[in-house]
């Protein structure tokens, strides 16, 4: 029986988080194969909020979806997200770090 996914994947750079997803197809429980483009997603996180319970809230101020030909862009440009129009947010974001490791699987 063949299944499709998608894998995905993050990052979270200052105060951003940048996803790439790519559709997958499952074979067999050791073989697959990519089945699509890869695309991409940039978001800016705004603020981050954390309640006396430990809870943490996320505000997003902009996003930006790209596909594979743009991200080469900002990969040749070395990380540049101007190359493709989008202008980056220098101003640290009180928390972030503490919502970046929550985000993260543990193992």
């Amino acid at each position: 029986m063949v299944e499709f996914y998608e894998l995905r994947t993050h990052e979270h750079i200052d105060r951003y988080e940048l996803t790439m997803q790519v559709p997958v197809q499952i074979d067999s429980a050791t073989s697959g194969h990519t089945v699509g483009e890869p695309k991409f997603y940039l978001n800016e996180i705004a603020s981050v909020a954390i309640s006396p319970t430990g809870e943490i809230s996320v505000s997003f101020a902009r996003n930006l979806d790209f596909d594979a030909k743009e991200w080469e862009q900002v990969y040749d440009g070395r990380g540049d997200f101007g190359k493709i129009g989008f202008a980056v947010n220098a101003t640290s974001v009180a928390n972030f770090q503490k919502y970046a490791d929550a985000s993260r699987p543990s193992n």
